[in-house]
C-alpha cells in the first residue's frame, strides 16, 4: 500500500511539474502558453501523461528501494528525482527548441539586405506610376517594408524592371514579396 501511495505522490507531482515546464517553455519561446498549431488541452495533457507515467515508475522504484529504511526518505527521494528529471528534460528540450528558432541573418557580423529586381507584367506601360514600396514576408508573422527604386528602373525585353531592397529579418524560407500600387503588381 505504501508503494502505491509513494508512486501516486510522485506521479501527480511529475504531471503538475510537466504542465508548469510546458507552459513556461512555450511562454519563453513564443509568448504563448501552448505550441502553435497544437490543441490547447490535448497537447499539454500528453506531456503531463508522459510525466505521470514516469513519476509513477520513479515513485514505485524509490518506495521499493528505500521504504524499508524510512517512508519519508522514500517519498523525499522519489519527489526529488521525479521533479528533477522533469525539470532537466524540460530544460534540455527548451534549449534545443530555442537553438532551432529562426535567427536574424548575419554576414560578417552585419545585417543582410536582399537586393532584387521586380519584372512588371508585359502589359504594364511606363505611363503608369511605378510602385515605391511593398512588403516582404519572411516568416509568416513579421513583415518588413521593401524599398523600390523607380528612378533606377529600366526596360528589358519590353518589360519594366524595377530594382529594390529589403532587409532580411530571418534566415528562413519561404520568402514572399508583394508589391501593391493599385494595379495589383
Amino acid at each position: 500500500m505504501r508503494l502505491v501511495q509513494n508512486a501516486l505522490l510522485c506521479g501527480i507531482a511529475a504531471a503538475l511539474c510537466a504542465l508548469a515546464v510546458y507552459s513556461q517553455s512555450n511562454l519563453f519561446l513564443y509568448g504563448d502558453a501552448t505550441r502553435r498549431g497544437r490543441h490547447v488541452i490535448w497537447d499539454p495533457a500528453y506531456f503531463a501523461g508522459l510525466a505521470l507515467i514516469a513519476g509513477l515508475a520513479i515513485g514505485a522504484l524509490c518506495a521499493a528501494r528505500w521504504f524499508a529504511a524510512s517512508p519519508g526518505k522514500a517519498a523525499l527521494f522519489g519527489l526529488v528525482i521525479t521533479v528533477g528529471s522533469v525539470g532537466i528534460v524540460g530544460g534540455v528540450t527548451t534549449l534545443m527548441r530555442y537553438r532551432a528558432l529562426p535567427r536574424d541573418p548575419m554576414l560578417a557580423g552585419g545585417p543582410m539586405e536582399l537586393e532584387f529586381e521586380l519584372r512588371l507584367p508585359a502589359d504594364r506601360t511606363g505611363s503608369k506610376r511605378l510602385p515605391a514600396s511593398g512588403e516582404f514576408d519572411s516568416d509568416g508573422r513579421r513583415v518588413n517594408v521593401v524599398r523600390f527604386s523607380p528612378e533606377a528602373s529600366r526596360i528589358v525585353d519590353g518589360r519594366i524592371v524595377l530594382p529594390g531592397r529589403a532587409s532580411l529579418l530571418l534566415a528562413v524560407s519561404p520568402h514572399l514579396l508583394t508589391a501593391e500600387d493599385g494595379d495589383d503588381v
